[in-house]
């Protein structure tokens, strides 16, 4: 399942997160096994980012696979220390090499910093894109007066917005408005973020009874009703996970449709606030 970009490229609406897989530690084999995992499986979509620091090892996971490059959609982002426009176009570079990669798929600023700064970083995103060492750009946790400013002045505009959605934050106004701007939105967290975040399973939307109640209907998991849900909103969604039947599972989810009563209770369940993750508390004013 494709959602086709601004730009006319085609991006897999389902891909897998590798956020934190074993916690940050990048051990290389758990990582590695996890991307393999997924690729046998059928993702063809992958994002990372330089903060996960385990570009090294996707790469060599993709190297391995023996899948050709241009089936695969590899995602990743510039960090917040490498913002500025020069520094920006080396820390892509250099994510390159880690992933021993010539391009790709989608390059984006992880957070929006102050305005002068994200502005110089996105006019690098554009020549990256220019040079072909991006095939397309977009940003993350970009919201309206972010994403505002960017649109004024950018010559070749963002094709994603990847930020947290999930059924306790449903993100309504700014998948709105980020489609009136043909922005495809990519949802993080969808699950309610993984054990790295601190956040007890039991208050996760996966545990939510409504979800559960739901999952029972369809003979799903809570995890590919939720899943299921993104999609039908037209969005994308990158699931994180390393253990192989989840893996297998978050990918299963084509072979059935929730109904529109299913949907607007999963709606209901928005708690109009962030969910997931502790990099929220970074200071970040939305």
């Amino acid at each position: 399942m494709d959602l086709v970009l601004s730009n006319g490229n085609k991006m897999p609406a389902l891909g897998l997160g590798t956020v934190a897989i074993d916690k940050f530690k990048t051990n290389k084999d758990s990582v590695k096994t996890s991307i393999l995992t997924a690729l046998e499986v059928g993702y063809r979509h992958i994002d990372t980012a330089t903060l996960y620091k385990n570009e090294v090892q996707i790469g060599e996971a993709i190297a391995s696979s023996g899948i050709k490059r241009e089936d695969l959609f590899i995602t990743t982002k510039v960090w917040n220390t490498d913002q500025g426009y020069e520094n920006t176009i080396e820390a892509c570079k250099r994510s390159l090499d880690r992933l021993k990669l010539s391009y790709v798929d989608l390059y984006l600023i992880h957070w929006p910093l102050d305005d002068e700064l994200y502005i110089k970083t996105y006019e690098a995103l554009e020549r990256l894109y220019s040079d072909g060492l991006a095939k397309s750009i977009g940003l993350s946790n970009f919201y309206k007066k972010h994403l505002d400013k960017i649109l004024s002045m950018a010559s070749i505009a963002p094709v994603v917005n990847q930020i947290e959605i999930n059924p306790y934050f449903v993100q309504e106004e700014i998948v709105r408005y980020c489609k009136s701007k043909n922005i495809v939105v990519t949802a993080w967290s969808p699950l309610g973020s993984g054990s790295w975040s601190g956040i007890d399973t039991e208050i996760k939307p996966v545990s939510d009874p409504v979800i559960k109640k739901i999952a029972d209907k369809y003979g799903k998991t809570p995890a590919q009703v939720i899943i299921r849900w993104l999609l039908s909103r037209g969005l994308a969604t990158i699931p994180k996970s390393e253990k192989e039947h989840r893996i297998k599972e978050n990918f299963q989810v084509l072979d059935f449709d929730l109904d529109e009563d299913d949907n607007s209770k999963i709606n209901a369940l928005d708690r109009g606030k962030p969910f997931a993750s502790s990099a929220y508390n970074n200071g970040f004013s939305f």
